[in-house]
């Protein structure tokens, strides 16, 4: 309810929020409906809003108390939006907070996307390895990868992760990797949403 609020509004103030998530006016309510509210408010400060803001979703200011979207602009203006707000479950919120947590996720949907066919975690690796500048000012830290390292890495952390979320297949077997995330929206759309840092290089 939080991050629809936000898709709508991009910014919330602290005192706005059990309202969103009530879906009413706190001057109507009684007055153990308050409490509740209050109650609401403190989870939403210490729970809900550092798990946002550890995803990149969202951004907090408590000098000023309000709550602001920290997505690329297609997120709430672009083809994700309808499906984001109308998401019951948070398996599409998962998904794409999980994406957004770490560039190489991002790069790995970019070329599936440019491939339009499933490929092999060896190719991935190897296009990644082949393309990327990985001294470039998005990811100083990481230095030059060589194709074995970028496939251990995928193998072990990033193309589980995204299975697990539902945005890939992973055929450990056979090494293929495939976009599944259409059930929620189409690989293409998903990828013009991502910033430019998550763009494997061409």
């Amino acid at each position: 309810m939080l991050m629809r609020a936000l898709l709508r509004q991009r910014t919330v103030e602290f005192a706005e929020i059990a309202s969103f998530l009530d879906a009413t006016s706190a001057e109507t309510l009684p007055r153990e409906d308050a409490v509740h509210q209050q109650a609401m408010v403190i989870s939403v400060r210490q729970t809900h809003l550092p798990k946002l803001e550890a995803a990149e979703l969202a951004s907090v200011d408590r000098d000023d108390d309000v709550v602001e979207l920290c997505l690329h602009p297609d997120i709430y203006e672009g083809p994700l939006t309808p499906h984001l707000l109308g998401a019951v479950d948070q398996d599409v919120w998962k998904a794409v907070a999980t994406v957004y947590r770490d560039r190489r996720r991002g790069e790995v949907l970019t070329l599936l996307d440019r491939a339009t066919s499933p490929q092999t975690v060896s190719t991935l690796a190897s296009t990644l390895a082949d393309t990327s500048e990985q001294t470039d000012e998005y990811a100083p830290e990481r230095g030059t990868e060589t194709k074995q390292e970028i496939k251990l890495e995928l193998h072990h952390a990033h193309l589980p992760l995204l299975a697990n979320v539902g945005l890939v297949a992973y055929d450990t077997d056979s090494g293929a990797v495939t976009y599944t995330g259409d059930k929620w929206f189409e690989l293409s759309a998903f990828v013009d949403t991502l910033p430019p840092r998550m763009h494997a290089n061409t």
